[in-house]
């Protein structure tokens, strides 16, 4: 008799092989990214549509899953960000853009989002929003690598503003742990305690000491394979395994004496590709990581589809939940990013900004920073009303996953479809079929900007 795992092996297996099959329509054709696919999946074969999986029903403690689920996931992805994606010295040559985003902007970010929470969430106090509200501070890595692929994007968005995207989510969902925290210390401990328990135990040993650990130990990857490789030591099969094996490695090492493993990973990352050598060795094969990067997003997504608490959702209102995600979206990123893009020396004008600002997805990450929370959370603290802050915050980050998914999912597909309903029935303008296949290069998001006498794409500045 089949069990409950092994018809979610089966339906997993079964939904993969279609989205493999039809890959190329669903990303480059209609725009759409497996992870919004994914979740939809997941919902539907989860206990709240057709109950065919249930993961309350396995023999499983669901937040301590949930947890190393999308610790892997997001461990991996800022791993091969670093390694793989991001031009070599990118952090250190952009380092005045990166700082800018990665501290006010954050900051920016978690206190706009604490403040909407408080506001839309009754019974909370306001330590209590910060709370909730910092799992969703950092952006995505794994919603961004969407963005940053693709047809539309190499079409349309110019590549220091993708590669400032990925960067920037990358990095923020290691740095997510002292938002997290300054404010569980609040909860528990007085104003002083709590501020010196925070230096010490979440700057130093969880953000400074990775920081550290993670460049040494990249810098020591890369030199001691470079030294293999070049006594032929190292099949080049094999060295495509070698970032996700230092990420196993740094999880397991920064874990143990308890760091930041995901911002070790990422700094590791940038190590490995200071001198482009490892990008180099590796393009005749470097789809490799990219490949298992989307099929682990797939799983990773129709898992939170799957857990996702719909029940929660009721008990705490729709409405509520609906009003303040969509206040969250709109307002916890875009206008700290058009306030702050001037002192951004990559970010050109506003409407690259606004891009910017608006490509800040909320996804794997804030699942990961809940079920920290959880973990953390004393059970004696209660909402106003009586209720486990925990339920709330399940209820809240939850639904803004699923918000942050659907929305910025669809967003590219109804850009283009805009565009093209514009072009086509506004200014009745028919286009042959290969203009019609480029008319997202020519949309409102993007021109051809001419430099030193070469023509890149861009995202629209002000022209």
């Amino acid at each position: 008799m089949i069990t409950s795992l092994d018809l979610g092996y089966l339906l997993v297996g079964a939904f993969s092989i279609v989205l493999i099959a039809t890959s190329n329509i669903i990303r480059d054709k209609l725009y759409l990214n497996e992870a919004l696919l994914a979740v939809v999946f997941g919902i539907i074969i989860g206990p709240y549509c057709l109950n065919l999986v249930n993961v309350d029903m396995w023999d499983i403690q669901k937040v301590s899953i949930t947890t190393q689920v999308t610790r892997i996931v997001i461990a991996i992805q800022v791993m091969i960000t670093g390694a793989v994606t991001l031009p070599r010295k990118f952090v250190y040559n952009n380092y005045k853009s990166m700082l800018i985003m990665l501290i006010p902007v954050m900051l920016g970010m978690w206190f706009i989002s604490g403040s909407l929470v408080y506001f839309m969430i009754p019974y909370l106090d306001f330590i209590q929003s910060l709370l909730i509200a910092s799992c969703f501070t950092p952006t995505d890595p794994v919603l961004s690598s969407s963005i940053v692929q693709g047809y539309f994007a190499e079409k349309n968005v110019r590549r220091e503003i993708r590669d400032l995207i990925a960067a920037e989510s990358a990095a923020n969902d290691g740095l997510g742990y002292p938002f997290l925290f300054i404010a569980i210390y609040w909860m528990q401990m007085s104003v002083g305690d709590a501020f010196r328990s925070w230096v010490v135990h979440i700057m130093l040993q969880q953000i400074a000491l990775s920081i550290i650990l993670g460049i040494i130990i990249g810098c020591g990857a890369r030199i001691s394979i470079k030294w293999c490789f070049a006594r032929s030591m190292v099949e080049l099969e094999a060295l495509h395994l070698y970032p996700l094996m230092i990420s196993f490695v740094l999880m397991g090492l920064l874990t143990w004496i308890k760091s930041d493993d995901l911002l070790a990973c990422f700094m590791a990352g940038c190590a490995l590709s200071w001198d482009e050598w490892f990008q180099d060795e590796t393009a005749s094969m470097g789809s490799f990581l990219h490949v298992l990067d989307s099929l682990l997003n797939i799983g990773v997504f129709i898992y939170i589809g799957v857990t996702m608490p719909f029940s929660l959702f009721v008990d705490l209102s729709i409405w509520r939940l609906i009003v303040l995600a969509m206040l969250v979206l709109f307002f916890r990123r875009i206008p700290v990013v058009l306030g702050l893009y001037k002192t951004v020396p990559l970010i050109n004008g506003w409407r690259e900004a606004l891009f910017t600002g608006w490509f800040g997805p909320i996804g794997v990450g804030a699942i990961f920073y809940y079920t920290v929370a959880d973990a953390n959370v004393s059970s004696s603290n209660m909402t106003e009303d009586g209720k486990p802050i925990t339920s709330t915050l399940a209820a809240v980050v939850y639904f803004v996953v699923l918000s942050s998914v659907i929305v910025h999912g669809l967003s590219i597909p109804i850009i283009t479809t805009s565009q093209y309903i514009y072009r086509r029935i506004l200014l009745d303008m028919p286009l042959s079929p290969d203009v019609e296949k480029s008319t997202s290069s020519k949309t409102a998001f993007s021109f051809t900007r001419t430099t030193t006498g070469t023509s890149e794409a861009t995202t629209a500045v002000d022209n």
